[in-house]
Parts: C-alpha cells; sequence; structure tokens
C-alpha cells in the first residue's frame, strides 16, 4: 500500500506477477524494480510505516528477486528517508502504556492519538484469494493512510528522536564484536587489538 495526503494505492504483488505470466518472472521483477525503486530508494521523499523493519522481511521473503526491496532492508535500517509510526509513537505519545514501556499496535496508537480505534475486521480476512474483496482493498488502503495523518499528529520531533534511538542501537550493536583469533576481528566485550604470539 502507498498513501499520500489525498489518495491512496493498493498494488496487490501477487496479482502483479500472475497477470504478467506471459513474461519471465525476472522481466516482472525488473518492471517492478523500476515502478516502486525510484520511491522506495529516494531519501530525500519521507515514507512512513508501522514496524517497517517486519514488512521488509515479509517482502524479502515473498519477492527475493526484487532488487529495490533488498536495497530497502538496508535504506530502512538507517533510517534514511523513513519514520516508523510505532517508534515514533514510543518517543513522541504521552499515554500510560507507552509511559510502562508497552509497545503499540497500529489501532492502539490511532485511539491514543486519533482518539478512534482502526478497524481491523478484514485483517483475518483469506488474503490469499483473488480477487481481493472490496472490503479488503478498504482495509488496505486505510492502513495506509491513517500512517500520514498519525505522523502529521505525533509530529517531525518524534520522527527524529526515533531515528536517533534508531542509529544509536545501531551503533551500539556495531561496536559489540569479540576478537577472535582467526578472524582477528572486535567483538562483545574484547579488544580490537591483534596479538602477536
Amino acid at each position: 500500500q502507498v498513501s499520500a495526503r489525498e489518495r491512496a494505492l493498493v498494488i496487490d504483488l501477487t496479482l502483479w506477477y500472475k497477470d504478467r505470466r506471459w513474461a519471465p518472472r525476472a522481466q516482472a521483477s525488473d518492471e517492478l524494480d523500476r515502478l516502486l525503486g525510484p520511491l522506495l530508494l529516494r531519501h530525500d521523499i519521507l515514507k512512513v510505516g508501522f514496524q517497517l523493519t517486519q514488512d521488509v522481511k515479509m517482502l524479502l521473503q515473498s519477492f527475493p528477486d526484487v532488487t529495490c526491496f533488498r536495497a530497502l532492508s538496508r535504506v530502512v535500517s538507517e533510517a534514511r528517508g523513513f519514520a516508523d509510526i510505532q517508534d515514533m509513537a514510543q518517543a513522541g505519545v504521552s499515554s500510560p502504556a507507552v509511559r510502562a514501556g508497552q509497545q503499540l499496535g497500529l489501532s492502539r496508537t490511532c485511539e491514543v492519538v486519533l482518539g478512534a480505534k482502526l478497524c481491523k475486521d478484514a485483517q483475518t480476512s483469506d488474503w490469499s484469494r483473488r480477487p481481493l474483496t472490496p472490503q479488503q482493498i478498504r482495509y488496505a488502503a486505510t492502513d495506509a493512510s491513517v500512517l500520514v495523518e498519525l505522523y502529521s499528529r505525533i509530529g517531525a520531533d518524534a520522527a527524529e528522536k526515533a531515528r536517533e534511538k534508531l542509529l544509536a542501537k545501531s551503533t551500539k550493536k556495531k561496536g559489540k564484536r569479540r576478537w577472535s583469533p582467526r578472524r582477528g576481528r572486535r567483538g562483545r566485550g574484547g579488544s580490537s587489538r591483534s596479538r602477536n604470539p
């Protein structure tokens, strides 16, 4: 799903490949790269999502041959051009649940920030059947468009705090490599200097 302030677009990737069964899968993947890559990989266009890392993992599992999805994994982990609403809510929403350290789901985040829960009735429907029902398409579009409103309400300051926290966590992980005599690398609690026998 892709949404801007005025419109939401639902791209059915399963149907994308099914409609192009006359073409080799690699060709259909290349077309998808040309369509989505320029949007997804640009750092100057802010994209918001909810649990982005999980979504990217699912995309990679389902469509491993789409180049922009592989690159997307790195870009999202560095928070370049992306903001995760769940992380933003943790950084910028004052509620008893957040203060208690609870991770809010999307529906609960909508309730806390927008004052209304997100209807999740279609979430448990059969998403493997095609064509998708109008209710499923509406659910998918709403799921994307509400993120734009949440970003607007929570604010860019919370996005920056969430990004700084993500980068600090990433830097901390990189610094915890243990030195190994075979590899001469750093690690958890070890020294980075080479040892001379």
